[in-house]
């Protein structure tokens, strides 16, 4: 009964020991990035201002057919003074690119970032 007991205790060690590691890392991910301070919103309440999907859309169409191809998707997000930022996801070669679109509260495209979102296997 001992032994069964010892051995109860070293799996339950190691156990609690794993998911701390992992989820300790994952809690540690920083936050800042492009997308700062900005938050979700749906398709429907973006999608609905004609100015900024005609340019989005616009936006696609310059991409190189290869990114056209592998468009993964595309979000909408806004901040508390009326910004808002389209990002374009392109899955190219294992790597998910974000294409930023950001917007002023004019509705003009005032910049656009590109960075790596996540890699995977491919």
């Amino acid at each position: 009964m001992k032994k069964i007991t010892k051995w109860l205790s070293f799996v339950v060690i190691s156990l609690a020991l794993c998911v701390t590691v992992i989820f300790g890392c994952r809690c540690s991910t920083s936050k800042s990035g492009p997308l700062t301070g900005f938050r979700w919103c749906s398709l429907g309440e973006l999608d609905a201002n004609k100015t900024i999907t005609a340019d989005y859309k616009d936006y696609i169409q310059t991409l190189s057919p290869e990114e056209k191809k592998y468009i993964g998707g595309t979000d909408f997000f806004k901040d508390d003074t009326g910004q808002h930022v389209v990002r374009i996801e392109v899955d190219l070669n294992g790597t998910a690119w974000y294409h930023a679109l950001f917007y002023d509260t004019n509705n003009k495209r005032i910049k656009v970032i590109k960075y790596v979102g996540y890699h995977y296997m491919s």
